[in-house]
């Protein structure tokens, strides 16, 4: 083996070249050469391809357990109707958003792999809850309800009717941070509720003038409400920017005027 090595000036980059000229045991055989440039990495790229590295390890300094300082939720679906008040009504659905902010969020330990340790794993957050439900009426009700108002000559083309549930409540939510993608969480809290009946009639003036089903009558009041339960978050999924499905079982039950009322509605996602 004949080793030689050159180096020549690079008008552009002024790199060095090595030639590696290696003689075959083979004499027939013709001389093969193979030319390979030298280069080095630039420094400036060194903290590109460490943060390269870094995001392709399956464990990384990051909060895995989906913690946020802010929640954003929504949800709807089907709700619940118990109580006094529920004999004349059915079972409805509900549309419901909330807000939280963490108060206290254990911090989080990491091991020399860089994976996550937790050692409280209870975070509290402050949220704040707006409930929309409605429920139709059971047959006969409103006219049942029209014969005992005859002093409401209005009420006596009434058909039909609903109920609409507003409720606004404020609370702590306490959230476990388990293993895997499921997280449990319970809350309670306390605000208002408000219960609007609405007799509903034919429409007799025109679809373009009065609009179908229009309301012949109302009653309702505000009152005081409670609000508990309990779920479980599902995710993060972190394509969709740490979006969580959730699915709980909340019970809301209004005080005074509205003590007769209890709504179970639950599942939506959140952020």
């Amino acid at each position: 083996m004949r080793l030689m090595e050159t180096s020549s000036p690079n008008r552009y980059s002024g790199a060095r070249f090595a030639c590696v000229q290696t003689v075959l045991s083979n004499p027939e055989s013709p001389r093969r050469v193979r030319v390979q440039r030298r280069s080095s990495v630039s420094p400036l790229l060194l903290p590109l391809v460490w943060a390269l590295c870094v995001v392709s390890l399956p464990c990384h300094a990051q909060d895995t357990s989906g913690s946020r300082k802010f929640t954003v939720d929504f949800g709807g679906g089907w709700a619940g109707l118990f109580g006094n008040y529920a004999d004349g009504l059915k079972s409805g659905y509900n549309l419901r958003g909330g807000v939280g902010t963490a108060l206290y969020r254990s911090e989080i330990e990491y091991d020399d792999k860089g994976c996550p340790i937790h050692g409280n794993r209870w975070s509290i957050y402050l949220t704040a809850t707006f409930l929309f439900n409605q429920s139709g009426f059971q047959p006969g009700v409103a006219f049942e309800t029209a014969s005992s108002n005859p002093q409401n000559p209005a009420l006596l083309s009434a058909t039909n009717g609903r109920t609409k549930f507003f409720s606004a409540t404020l609370g702590p939510t306490f959230r476990y941070a388990a293993k895997g993608s499921v997280q449990p969480y319970w809350f309670g809290g306390y605000g208002w509720m408000r219960r609007d009946a609405q007799l509903t009639g034919e429409s007799v003036e025109g679809p373009v003038y009065q609009p179908s089903n229009p309301v012949v009558g109302v009653t309702g009041g505000n009152s005081g409400a409670f609000a508990a339960g309990a779920g479980i978050d599902i995710g993060p999924y972190r394509s969709v920017g740490g979006m969580k499905f959730f699915v709980e079982v909340r019970v809301l039950h209004g005080l005074g005027i509205n003590s007769g009322t209890t709504l179970a509605p639950g599942g939506g996602v959140r952020w």
